[in-house]
């Protein structure tokens, strides 16, 4: 069941990737600084979250998302 969570938990981090790059994308057409340093906060700590999975929970054997 570990094994099934962690390729839930992955799977909405690469959600959240992907809808906050595409905010990011529209915060810079803005010029709006406040938003691309939110932004790009949150891909940090969610790149943060996927490498902590990646080192500490994950099984070895299985590819969890695409690099």
């Amino acid at each position: 069941m570990a094994h099934e969570y962690s390729v839930l938990v992955h799977n909405w981090i690469s959600e959240k990737v992907k809808k906050t790059t595409q905010d990011l994308k529209k915060s810079q057409e803005e010029k709006d600084d406040l938003q691309k340093k939110f932004h790009r906060g949150q891909l940090e700590e969610l790149d943060d979250l996927r490498k902590y999975l990646t080192d500490k929970i994950d099984l070895d054997t299985h590819k969890y998302y695409p690099k």
